[in-house]
């Protein structure tokens, strides 16, 4: 008995579409990517009248920059970071708002105080003497 070779093609694409979907087997799909914000606080040095600081986020790719209590802020863009300048009467608490792509990846985002100036002198403040923390 000889099957014809359209019956047999007819077979074999039967059973290759019903190969694959989710079977439970490898990673679940990546759920869409969703934009969103990151927040962070600063803690400055107690004896320091903070007016402004220089800092580098990293992490990933960064839409924008918006400053919280009434910062200004100012920042760029280079391959492997984003430089950011906030400045006021800066003060321990909320600092900034780093709006990301992918708001499922905040955990990979952090930022880290290059230096501080003073507002009145303008002397500069090694960029250890503070601490960025990111709000869950």
């Amino acid at each position: 008995m000889s099957r014809s070779p359209r019956a047999l093609m007819v077979a074999l694409a039967i059973v290759v579409s019903s190969c694959g979907g989710d079977d439970g087997i490898g990673p679940p799909p990546l759920p869409p990517a969703e934009p969103g914000p990151v927040d962070f606080d600063v803690t400055t040095p107690g004896d320091i009248d903070d007016g402004g600081l220089l800092l580098t986020i990293v992490g990933g790719p960064v839409d924008s920059v918006t400053g919280l209590a009434g910062y200004e802020v100012f920042h760029s863009q280079t391959a492997v970071a984003t430089r950011a300048i906030v400045y006021g009467s800066i003060g321990d608490g909320a600092l900034m708002r780093v709006w990301v792509p992918n708001a499922s990846l905040a955990s990979r985002y952090t930022v880290r105080v290059d230096e501080g100036a003073r507002r009145v002198s303008y002397d500069v403040v090694p960029g250890a003497a503070y601490l960025v923390t990111r709000r869950p």
